[in-house]
């Protein structure tokens, strides 16, 4: 029954890494976006058009 209840340990142990990892990817993609989107909201305010 140890044998079973260890591989199950192993495989939720793999989900929580993936679902972390997941989380942590979806986090920096996001902040990366809103800065960006800052930036680019910044540059259309101070930068002057060409035309």
């Amino acid at each position: 029954m140890s044998g079973a209840l260890w591989a199950g340990e192993v495989v939720l142990n793999l989900v929580y890494t993936s679902v972390r990892n997941i989380r942590l990817q979806l986090k920096r993609t996001i902040n990366e976006m809103w800065v960006r989107g800052q930036e680019l909201s910044e540059g259309s305010k101070h930068s002057h058009p060409i035309y």
